[in-house]
């Protein structure tokens, strides 16, 4: 749409988008009509999903496992990217803790136990994250682990006695 400024001497003209996600920078007019249009959108340089492993998780089987997860995530399961994104980004976060937890990058996948994982969601907890951030990162971790079992890279699945944290209860807004 088009908006007019208010000054005493007329103002000018601007283009202003009614979606907010569209650049003012990518509005541009069309001839006599004035009518604001959309140009082309540039792509963003930005490497494909698959290039970006996590720095945590050591270089080996660990990091192979990961990333077959992540591929069968994206072609099998067809998740979004962004769902793809933020499963690699609680593996990141899981990997960074066993690394700090053992002190060394050299861990893997089976020397993960259910103690070493509720030391994991404690972590979380003193981090001040929200119950509904870590219910979200355990759900990830679970189905990290029950692919990993269910392609019999693990004997046991470490997640399955572990809870997830009780959510806070809201009030339903008031009806009037």
């Amino acid at each position: 749409r088009i908006e007019r400024s208010r000054t005493s001497w007329g103002g000018s003209r601007r283009l202003v988008s009614s979606r907010p996600w569209i650049l003012r920078s990518s509005l541009r007019w069309s001839g006599r009509l004035r009518i604001p249009i959309l140009s082309p959108a540039r792509p963003r340089a930005r490497p494909p999903p698959e290039s970006r492993v996590s720095r945590r998780i050591p270089d080996g089987p660990a990091r192979a496992e990961a990333e077959a997860f992540l591929r069968h995530l994206a072609d099998e399961r067809q998740l979004s990217e962004n769902t793809v994104t933020a499963y690699r980004r609680d593996l990141h976060d899981l990997g960074a803790f066993l690394s700090d937890h053992n002190g060394s990058f050299d861990w893997a996948w089976s020397d993960v136990d259910r103690f070493t994982l509720r030391s994991f969601l404690g972590s979380l907890h003193r981090r001040d994250l929200a119950s509904r951030t870590i219910s979200r990162k355990l759900s990830a971790i679970r189905t990290f682990f029950g692919f990993m079992h269910m392609e019999g890279r693990l004997e046991v699945d470490p997640t399955r006695a572990l809870r997830a944290p009780k959510q806070e209860r809201r009030l339903p807004g008031q009806l009037t």
